[in-house]
């Protein structure tokens, strides 16, 4: 299968393929694969046959010390995707 890409966004796919240490045609399988799960979890959890857990890379005593409630934005472990999405 092929399909077309403007030039900017085929520069962009290189460097996110690369730093990834992927080809760019698994770099794209993953990223349809990863919406597809997405969107297949979103249609679950509305139809009520789903929920989603809240997994966070703090633990509550550490959130609850915050002004926000949510876990340090800029931690060591990560970003928390359940506090700060994909932001």
């Amino acid at each position: 299968m092929s399909f077309n890409l403007d030039i900017d966004i085929i520069s962009k796919l290189e460097k996110m393929a690369t730093g990834d240490g992927l080809n760019r045609s698994e770099w794209v399988n993953r990223l349809i694969w990863t919406e597809h799960t997405q969107r297949r979890l979103q249609a679950d959890v509305q139809a009520g046959i789903q929920t989603t857990l809240d997994v966070h890379i703090h633990d509550a005593s550490h959130r609850e010390k915050r002004d926000d409630g949510k876990c340090n934005p800029r931690s060591m472990k990560g970003r928390c995707k359940t506090c700060w999405g994909d932001e």
